[in-house]
């Protein structure tokens, strides 16, 4: 793997795509955020275990979409729900945090993978009509400039014709796409020069392998085979160390701290993986339904993405489980709120 020396703190910050608020949850310097609509405008975005952080209303012409922390401050994605222009853009929007003002910033495109980078914001939007590249729009909250560059495919003969977005870490966007005869070619991008690096080629062992991507941290890179259900994760340390198995049965997802990684099992159990000794734990706690984890350096945070969102905070050890929300949320009108009705 060609990486050479990479700034892995240098690196953006996603603006999830959500059904509903309470679905959102994002790790910041070592805090936790968590949002509930706790009215029928309104919002409260939470620190941790239930600290309050701002409460926000949103006027009835806008329907929540996305948001996400970024430079302290958090960024909210709408819909137009009374505009004739609705299907055509979105609106980006910023919460004051001292006063709870909701401060609009201009329209965007529709967004589906969106991030936030050095203080602007990156659609990645596929183009389908040449199918030898794709768009990248980058927006700048500050200026309401808009731009596009191509990130090209690095041979034009390829089956697949789709690019697959991994991150944007240190001034280099890293991508990956399919070749003939299931070979997959991670790439990269020079944000600021356009240049192109091969740094990793992945002949599949499966052909139920839809795609494999990175993600990299100061310890080393994931490297994740995706399935069309679940995936399986491998560690690549930076020390130089061979490459290992985190798991080979499919999981749902996973997270990491500098300690551990944490994945959910098949039968909804939590799996703590040490990143030092490669040795895994089954948690004594399971989850009864789907959810969704993430972790600080402190515990694991157990979000339930059905019915009541029940949150919970488990220790590192597994020993101590602490139920921080137990299903206090206001669901009615997130049909109106989602398609737009008045």
């Amino acid at each position: 793997m060609n990486l050479g020396e990479v700034n892995t703190k240098d690196s953006m910050i996603p603006m999830g795509n959500f059904d509903l608020a309470a679905e959102y949850s994002q790790v910041v310097g070592n805090h936790y955020y968590f949002l509930r609509k706790e009215g029928e405008r309104t919002y409260t975005l939470y620190c941790d275990r239930r600290r309050k952080v701002v409460t926000f209303e949103l006027e009835k012409r806008y329907g929540f979409l996305n948001c996400g922390i970024y430079d302290g401050q958090f960024y909210l994605i709408l819909t137009h729900n009374e505009d004739e222009d609705a299907e055509s853009a979105d609106e980006l929007a910023v919460v004051d945090f001292t006063s709870g003002k909701v401060q609009m910033i201009g329209r965007v495109s529709p967004l589906q993978d969106s991030y936030m980078y050095h203080g602007k914001l990156y659609n990645f939007m596929p183009e389908y009509d040449d199918g030898d590249d794709v768009a990248v729009e980058i927006l700048d909250p500050k200026e309401r400039l808009r731009d596009k560059t191509k990130i090209p495919y690095p041979e034009k003969d390829t089956a697949d014709k789709t690019v697959y977005i991994d991150s944007i870490i240190d001034g280099k966007l890293y991508y990956s796409t399919r070749q003939k005869q299931g070979r997959i070619w991670i790439c990269r991008q020079d944000l600021e020069t356009g240049e192109i690096e091969e740094i990793f080629s992945y002949q599949t062992k499966s052909n139920k392998v839809v795609n494999t991507s990175i993600e990299m941290d100061q310890q080393g890179v994931f490297f994740c085979e995706m399935y069309e259900k679940g995936m399986k994760l491998y560690v690549i340390p930076w020390s130089g160390k061979k490459m290992s198995t985190v798991t080979r049965r499919k999981v749902s997802g996973y997270v990491y701290n500098n300690q551990y990684v944490f994945y959910l099992d098949k039968n909804l159990r939590i799996h703590k993986w040490n990143r030092k000794t490669y040795k895994e734990t089954i948690m004594n706690v399971s989850v009864d339904k789907e959810s969704i984890l993430d972790c600080t350096e402190e515990g694991i945070y157990i979000q339930e993405t059905t019915g009541e969102h029940r949150l919970l905070y488990l220790d590192l050890n597994g020993k101590k489980l602490e139920t921080i929300w137990d299903g206090e949320y206001i669901e009615e009108d997130w049909e109106d709120d989602l398609c737009g009705s008045s």
